[in-house]
């Protein structure tokens, strides 16, 4: 996990990443080009809240849930 403030920074990432905008390109968090590499706290991943904490939740936990399924594990449910 990475927080890199409020000034979007990627150049620290070692991979030769696509961009569209401004940010990295990604399905709802998921970068399909390189496996085992996620964002949250992107502008729309999947609402208008995603870069808000109110909303960065959400985000996360569609990604849990896609690392679950990567490892062949139940997606864990929140209390």
């Amino acid at each position: 996990v990475w927080c890199t403030g409020f000034t979007p920074d990627y150049e620290w990432i070692d991979l030769p990443l696509s961009f569209r905008h401004g940010f990295p390109v990604q399905e709802r968090g998921v970068v399909v080009s390189h496996p085992g590499l996620y964002f949250v706290g992107l502008p729309f991943l999947r609402s208008i809240s995603s870069t808000l904490l109110g909303g960065v939740g959400r985000d996360a936990e569609h990604i849990v849930g896609h690392l679950a399924a990567h490892l062949g594990r139940p997606s864990p449910k929140h209390s």
